[in-house]
């Protein structure tokens, strides 16, 4: 009997065993199944339990090129998993085994250690971002310059109105204005009554006219120096933002630091792919550090003279011009002071006349002269003189208004025979001056 119970226990020992062989047989079949569909990491949630490369009971992040955001969330995930369990070797291995070859693959070049490919991914991101920020302020200082032109033109049409106006206050010509209808700040030109109103209203333009000349001027200087950026001068802007990444990079812990690290690289895959389309920045980071003002002030640190006439740099400049550096009496210093300003205040009414000179209130200045020398104000003849002005027609009947203006006394006679005259036959204008463009 006893025999027999002996053999019973010996035999469910043995079932048990063989049970338990097979069931750590199934949980190794299973691990070598989940290690084999590895390239299929994003099917597979990040907090579950898996078997990674380096014994851990979580798996690696996954690098490779993908343009989903959510690859780079999963990976914070596991990033986040393994901080909490402090898990140092997996870190150390998906910093020199995961990232670094990836950095060296899209990169095209090897490394000595992770660090420095680190440093080489920041330092292309931050060529791209370059390349963005180039293109893009080339197009904003373009865009600035045809604004602040037509500011400009605006301002010295207005000026040039308001001389016109000025001449005929002054010869009584109160309420019979030559342009009647046009407005200068919202004012027409025929309710400007005195002279008073003129001064107002030029002193205001002249100053939104020196104001938009000087921004146009500077961002055309700067437009100029953009096209004319070397690799060196590439070189010397990208350095100047290289300490304040590592700085950056330095006030992270070690797991943020490759959270930061895997999001990084993801952003270049998806701007190596896309340029400038597309580009996915994750929130929670600085990925780039260079900005537009970084390179206005490169630029402006290494660029002579990129202030206008019309800008209080020029007037300093003026002030400093051969000055010395010994000490100067503050009476001397006032003096120098009041003829720099009579000297700038000359040499920008120079430049607005010179400006003032070639600007027309018409399509032209032969148009403007035809006007005022005919006081023309019937805006069909007007407008049929802009629309004509470029043809072969309207400088042969220039011609012939020239040489009856210099025999005729009397300039209606000229009028109605040269202007009056064609203009209606020319059926509103597309007759006459339309047959020889």
């Amino acid at each position: 009997m006893q025999k027999s119970f002996s053999f019973l226990l010996l035999l469910g020992l043995v079932t048990v065993l063989k049970a338990q062989s097979k069931k750590n047989s199934n949980q190794a079949n299973i691990g070598e199944f989940k290690i084999k569909i590895k390239g299929f990491d994003d099917l597979i949630q990040p907090n579950s339990i898996k078997v990674s490369s380096t014994k851990e009971d979580i798996d690696d992040i996954n690098i490779s090129p993908s343009e989903d955001i959510n690859t780079v969330l999963k990976n914070e995930k596991l990033i986040r998993l393994a901080s909490k369990r402090n898990l140092r070797n997996w870190l150390k291995y998906q910093r020199n085994n995961k990232i670094k070859p990836a950095i060296e693959n899209i990169l095209n070049q090897k490394f000595n250690n992770y660090k420095n490919a680190r440093q080489a991914l920041y330092k292309i991101t931050e060529e791209f971002n370059l390349n963005h920020l180039l293109k893009h302020s080339e197009q904003e200082y373009d865009l600035n310059i045809i604004r602040k032109d037509k500011i400009i033109n605006q301002c010295l049409r207005s000026l040039k109105l308001l001389s016109i106006r000025e001449k005929e206050i002054r010869n009584g010509n109160l309420n019979n204005s030559l342009y009647p209808k046009v407005k200068i700040n919202e004012i027409l030109l025929k309710n400007i009554k005195n002279i008073g109103s003129i001064k107002n209203l030029r002193k205001d333009l002249i100053k939104l006219f020196e104001s938009n000349s000087a921004e146009k001027h500077v961002s055309e200087k700067f437009q100029k120096k953009l096209l004319e950026l070397n690799t060196k001068d590439l070189k010397n802007i990208i350095n100047i933002v290289i300490n304040k990444e590592r700085n950056y990079y330095d006030c992270l812990d070690e797991w943020m630091k490759i959270t930061y690290t895997q999001a990084l690289l993801f952003k270049l895959y998806v701007i190596k792919s896309y340029l400038p389309k597309r580009s996915y920045t994750y929130p929670n980071f600085k990925y780039t550090m260079l900005t537009s003002s970084h390179i206005e002030q490169y630029i402006k640190d290494n660029t002579d003279d990129i202030a206008s006439i019309f800008d209080d740099d020029y007037y300093n400049k003026l002030i400093n011009k051969g000055s010395r550096k010994t000490n100067q009496t503050k009476k001397n210093k006032k003096l120098k002071e009041e003829i720099a300003k009579k000297r700038w205040e000359i040499i920008k009414e120079k430049e607005l006349n010179h400006k003032l000179n070639k600007t027309s209130i018409g399509c032209c200045s032969k148009i403007d002269f035809l006007i005022e020398t005919f006081n023309i104000k019937n805006p069909n003849v007007i407008q049929w003189l802009n629309e004509n002005h470029q043809k072969e027609t309207f400088n042969d009947l220039l011609i012939k208004i020239y040489s009856s203006l210099s025999k005729e006394h009397d300039i209606s006679i000229t009028y109605n025979k040269y202007i009056k005259e064609q203009f209606e036959k020319s059926n509103s204008s597309k007759q006459i001056l339309n047959k020889n463009r």
